[in-house]
């Protein structure tokens, strides 16, 4: 029994991950909708490798996952809700593209390495990031003014009252000019008598036809 138990033990020690030996603190993202994360990492041991990408302090979540050989080809992952997941990895390092974020999922995230193929089997995960996801707002226009209706048609109907007045003063005016301008051109017909001319009396001397 006991030896049973130690056998039990020693698979456990074999499948547990070996976490960072690195005392730092988390790192805090903030993403919009998407974000990049690049963890550094060893893949030139040609190896057959699995990376995936935890959420959670229990690490339950399994966000995205891939496996690649010495090939390094990339892999697409959408296994948890809305979020689509591209892995880009490289010699020393592999890169998670993470798009459809929203707010519910901020949280904590770790990134875990399996070595697969060939034995021995190994496990390492780091110290987890913190994504804080934003909404994005969208800038709030100001609202056009409301036009005045009641002062434009004030302002128009006094614009066309003074119009109005002063055409009728341009045209009372010129007609009034014109009018003068014909009694000065009127010539009195009317023929003058002569200054000795006294009807019914008789003709002074001066006066009469010689």
């Amino acid at each position: 029994m006991c030896l049973w138990m130690a056998f039990l033990l020693s698979c456990i020690t074999v499948t547990e991950c070996t976490d960072s030996s690195e005392t730092q603190q988390q790192v805090v993202l903030v993403a919009v909708k998407q974000i990049e994360i690049t963890f550094p990492s060893n893949f030139k041991d040609n190896k057959e490798s699995r990376v995936s990408l935890l959420r959670g302090v229990k690490k339950s979540i399994t966000v995205c996952s891939g496996s690649f050989n010495s090939s390094y080809q990339s892999f697409e992952s959408n296994a948890y809700q809305s979020i689509r997941c591209i892995g880009i990895p490289t010699e020393n390092k592999i890169t998670f593209h993470l798009s459809g974020l929203t707010e519910n999922h901020t949280d904590i995230y770790f990134f875990r390495k399996e070595d697969m193929y060939p034995p021995p089997y190994t496990c390492y995960q780091d110290n987890g990031t913190v994504i804080h996801v934003k909404e994005l707002v969208a800038p709030v226009k100001d609202p056009l003014p409301q036009p005045q209706w009641p002062l434009l048609v004030a302002i128009g109907v006094m614009a066309a009252y003074s119009l109005t007045i002063t055409a009728a003063f341009f045209y009372i005016l010129k007609k009034g000019r014109r009018t003068r301008v014909l009694q000065s051109e009127y010539i009195n017909v009317v023929p003058r008598r002569p200054k000795c001319h006294q009807p019914y009396a008789p003709a002074p001397v001066h006066c009469r036809p010689r």
